[in-house]
This record gives C-alpha cells, sequence and structure tokens, in this order.
C-alpha cells in the first residue's frame, strides 16, 4: 500500500476512534467518547450505577434494546467489575460500528456492492444509496439523521446473509448506537470528507486489498502505545484489550509469501523435486542456488546478490541499525531461515559459539549493513 494511503487510513480511523471510543489528551486524561456518553444517557453511569429503564426520556426501540442487553451483562456483576464490563461494552461497540463503516466503504470502492457511504458530487455530496432513498421514501429520511441510519441499515442486511459476523442486524456488539452527531461525522470522513485528502484518494486506499488490515493496524497504535509504555514502566499487561493491542498485529503480504513459501512451500519442494511451481514464488529461498559457507569466518562470508530482493534488503538495513545501533552483520541461515544479527563487537563472541554447533552452515548472505 502507498504510503498517502496509508496516511488517510490512519488518520480516519484514528479520528473514528477518537469520536466513537475516546482518547487519551496530551496531558494524559482520558476524553470519553460519543459511546461512552450515549451509554451513560442510557442510564448506566460509568461507575457501573444503573439507573432504572423507566427513569429514562421517551427512549425508542432501539435505545431500549441497547439498555437491555447492557443490563444483561452488567447487572449480574458485583459493583467494582461493572466499570471494567462497562468499558469493554464501549469498546466492542465502537469497534464494530467503524468496522461496519470501513467494510461498507471498501465494498463499495471495489464495486461489490451499491454505493453506500461515498460522498458523491453527482447527488449533492451523498452517496447514491441515500440520494435515491430520499426520493423513493422521504419518509425514512425526514429524522435528525437525514436517512443515513436507514441507509445503513438497509446496508448491513443486505450484506447479512453472506457475512453475518460483521453485519448481523442482531449482533448485541451493535446494539449501543452512535448518537446522530457522531453518525454524520463518522460517515462524512468514512465518505472522503477527510481534511487533506482527496475523494480520489480515499476510492484509491479502500480499493487496495490491505486497507482492512492496515485499519486493524492503525486501530490499535495508540492502545499499543500506551500498552508498551506501561510495560516500559514495569507494569503488566492485564486487560484483553491490551493484550490484543501488543500482539495482534497486520502482517503485510509479502511477509506472509515469503513465511509460505519457505516453509510449506519448501516441503512441497522437496517432496516434488521435479515440480515447476517455485520458480513462481517470489520469495522462494532455492537451496540448489544456494552457495556453501564452511564457516562463521567474516573474511569467507558470500556476497549475496540483494537485487532481487530490495524491498527486504531496505527493510533489513533499517531494523538492524535500529535493534543495534552500529554497524551490524546479518546472516540469513537457508536452512531454517533464521536471521542472525550483531555488533562488530559481539562478532568474536558470537562466532565461535556457531561454529562450535554447527561447524559448516548454508547461508543466503552475510554482509555488513553500515
Amino acid at each position: 500500500m502507498h504510503k498517502r494511503h496509508k496516511d488517510l487510513l490512519r488518520t480516519l480511523v484514528t479520528e473514528l476512534r477518537h469520536i466513537l471510543a475516546g482518547y487519551e489528551d496530551a496531558g494524559g486524561a482520558w476524553q470519553r467518547g460519543d459511546l461512552d456518553r450515549e451509554l451513560e444517557r442510557l442510564g448506566v453511569a460509568p461507575d457501573g450505577t444503573i439507573t432504572p429503564v423507566d427513569a429514562l426520556l421517551n427512549p425508542g426501540p432501539a435505545e431500549r434494546r441497547a439498555r437491555r442487553l447492557a443490563d444483561a451483562q452488567l447487572e449480574p456483576l458485583p459493583k467494582q467489575a461493572r466499570p471494567a464490563a462497562r468499558a469493554d461494552l464501549v469498546e466492542r461497540a465502537a469497534y464494530t460500528w467503524i468496522n461496519r463503516l470501513l467494510a461498507l466503504r471498501a465494498m463499495e470502492a471495489r464495486g461489490l456492492s451499491e454505493e453506500t457511504l461515498r460522498a458523491n458530487p453527482d447527488y449533492d455530496g451523498v452517496s447514491e444509496a441515500l440520494f435515491i432513498l430520499r426520493h423513493e421514501a422521504p419518509a425514512r429520511t425526514a429524522g435528525p439523521d437525514a436517512g443515513w441510519w436507514a441507509v445503513i441499515e438497509d446496508a448491513c442486511a443486505a450484506q447479512a446473509q453472506a457475512l453475518p459476523g460483521l453485519f448481523d442486524p442482531g449482533d448485541p456488539a451493535a446494539a449501543l448506537r452512535p448518537s446522530t452527531s457522531a453518525l454524520l461525522r463518522s460517515v462524512a470522513l468514512v465518505g472522503g470528507d477527510l481534511p487533506g485528502f482527496t475523494l480520489a484518494e480515499s476510492d484509491a486506499a479502500f480499493r487496495d486489498p490491505d486497507a482492512i488490515g492496515w485499519a486493524y493496524q492503525f486501530y490499535q497504535e495508540e492502545a499499543k502505545a500506551r500498552t508498551y509504555a506501561k510495560l516500559k514502566a514495569r507494569g503488566k499487561v492485564e486487560t484483553r484489550a491490551e493484550i490484543a493491542a501488543a500482539t495482534q498485529l497486520f502482517t503485510e503480504p509479502y511477509m506472509v509469501k515469503w513465511l509460505l513459501q519457505n516453509s510449506l512451500g519448501r516441503t512441497y519442494h522437496e517432496a516434488y523435486p521435479d515440480t515447476t511451481l517455485p520458480a513462481t514464488w517470489q520469495y522462494y529461498i532455492d537451496r540448489s542456488k544456494i552457495g556453501y559457507c564452511p564457516s562463521f569466518s567474516l573474511m569467507r562470508l558470500l556476497n549475496f546478490d540483494w537485487s532481487a530482493y530490495p524491498r527486504e534488503h531496505k527493510l533489513c538495513r533499517s531494523r538492524v541499525r535500529k535493534w543495534t545501533g552500529k554497524r551490524s552483520i546479518v546472516l540469513i541461515n537457508a536452512v531454517d531461515t533464521t536471521v542472525f544479527r550483531f555488533g562488530r563487537a559481539k562478532w568474536s563472541k558470537m562466532a565461535p559459539v556457531m561454529v562450535n554447533r554447527k561447524h559448516s552452515v548454508r547461508v543466503v548472505g552475510g554482509v555488513w549493513l553500515g
């Protein structure tokens, strides 16, 4: 994915999370999101105190359902456990709605569904679906949301059979819904009205096959930073959300291909040596074309031709500098594809140990990265 498109998705997803879930400001204070305030409006306070539903002012069917499901999750818990459970409920609702909006936008950008969210200039800056609905069923667009809830509900219902895990109308995580103002702001951002970016760039970003993966990565970016700051301060990871933020990261396609081609692919090639499939594997390391290095002597390291792997070479150089902060040697062991890395000062200590364990090692390459 192009950097410009990544920047767009990072800006978009971060803003959506701030709007719906909340964020930590520059002073470290937590700023509540729209869904948190909506749940309080429905009678569930941040400390877990639950106000009787009859005390609410004219709740609608959707609000009553959200409140009923919240009560079912929180009432059985002791009061001291309710704040954490309530926060988890808000987080899951935010994630669900952001995921749905991004998925609908990606599907329309790729021609997999009718235009639902895109701010189409040919239709007065609204999507084709909303434009048609305003003419065919104006009563459904007369509310404060101007018909956007009707459009989103119709789109989710249309995709529910094919993708029930994402668009199931009965999903409890989607019962808590954004306020009208938050919905309108979120739809505008997802539809392409993102400061600093054009509608064409938004279309291109969502057409990219990696869009959803990068969106998840950026959704967790701030939570990951908070988790690592906590660990750096000798704290402990305590919640599922913290574990997810620190461990569930998007793996780019070229990494997946490299791992797959040099594990399962290698096993297949060894079982069927006459197969021509390896010739189509971009990242496969063919052992028959690998040189032989009898020891870990710096003067005898092979000069590996990195010209076929420019992206990996650049990535390797930058990461080794980050790891060691100095000139380093990288050896890629072709037997188990292990990457060894160490600085010049550690070379004399590391080499004898490795030579004693395995006197002859096949290497793809050994290069100074300085």
